[in-house]
């Protein structure tokens, strides 16, 4: 493995374990049923934005004049990332869980490559089409194997719900383009997620003081909170933003989908979920796809390579 492969393996790796903090979310939830979920993506959000300025305030304020110029492109990633757990957990409350979740995490991927086509124009190779497509038939066999025709009948807004996933999908798929944009503008990827995700936590602060109220009626629901908040989303986007600067973004959010195979892990060990052989099906065409992605995105060619800011 040469230079340039280990460069990118380094941030496949970070982005791999990004998503395995993202996957510890919902189980986390799960026991804090009190807290709604919007309150949840509000009080992570927020946490995570105020960790974010905290750690990297010095850095912030070295780069000011970098950032002021880039303002407008900051501004519309930020407004992506505070408007994202908006419709995701609108999209599980219209469709159902595991079909929101499957439509938002399957289409970011898609969305990611369709916006470097057109934007950056950049090449679309058949192993991102296929790594990509066996990703989104995985996410598809488990939603499918959580549902039943029952459960899909008592979502009336299914459609609109399906709607709002892909919107979702667009919506990370557009902080990610724009902040591997800056970064690869000179701006140090610290600094790229700190005032991204710092500015999304501000717009964010009136729905917590709107929904937040159970997180404090029990030192249990604070302590989700706090977890959610501090580790999965401050640490994950300090992985996340790493990882930007080493691969490209359609890879990055392909490699989200190792999230609900590590959700659905826990949910089997921790709270006794079952996954039907459908389910199991479905966790193998996702594995597949990480390993289409691994393989040709840290062994592909020098000239595809994404360097260093």
């Amino acid at each position: 493995m040469n230079s340039d492969q280990k460069y990118q393996f380094s941030g496949i790796l970070c982005i791999l374990i990004a998503s395995a903090l993202w996957g510890t979310t919902g189980v986390a939830a799960a026991f804090s049923p009190q807290v709604s979920p919007l309150a949840i993506g509000a009080v992570a959000m927020v946490l995570s934005g105020i960790l974010q300025f905290l750690f990297n305030h010095n850095a912030i304020r070295k780069n000011y004049n970098i950032i002021r110029q880039y303002w407008f492109l900051i501004l519309v990633s930020s407004i992506a990332l505070a408007v994202y757990p908006l419709v995701f957990y609108t999209s599980m409350h219209l469709s159902g869980v595991a079909i929101g979740n499957s439509v938002t995490i399957g289409s970011t991927p898609i969305m990611s490559i369709v916006i470097e086509a057109v934007i950056s124009r950049l090449r679309i190779t058949y192993h991102q089409i296929a790594g990509a497509g066996l990703g989104v038939i995985g996410i598809i066999l488990l939603a499918i194997s959580k549902n039943s025709v029952h459960d899909l009948q008592s979502y009336p807004y299914l459609i609109v719900g399906v709607v709002l996933g892909i919107f979702a999908g667009f919506a990370y798929a557009l902080y990610s383009w724009i902040a591997q944009h800056l970064i690869q503008k000179n701006i140090p990827s610290n600094v790229v997620v700190a005032s991204c995700v710092g500015i999304s936590g501000i717009l964010l602060l009136p729905l917590l003081f709107i929904t937040g109220r159970p997180l404090l009626t029990s030192w249990h629901n604070l302590f989700t909170g706090l977890y959610i908040g501090c580790i999965p989303m401050f640490l994950g986007h300090v992985c996340f933003g790493y990882g930007l600067r080493k691969v490209k973004a359609s890879i990055a959010t392909t490699l989200t989908l190792f999230k609900p195979v590590v959700a659905i892990f826990l949910a089997i060990t921790l709270i006794n979920e079952h996954v039907s052989l459908l389910g199991w099906v479905g966790i193998f065409c996702i594995f597949i796809c990480l390993f289409f992605t691994i393989y040709f995105g840290s062994f592909s060619s020098k000239h595809d390579a994404i360097k260093s800011s």
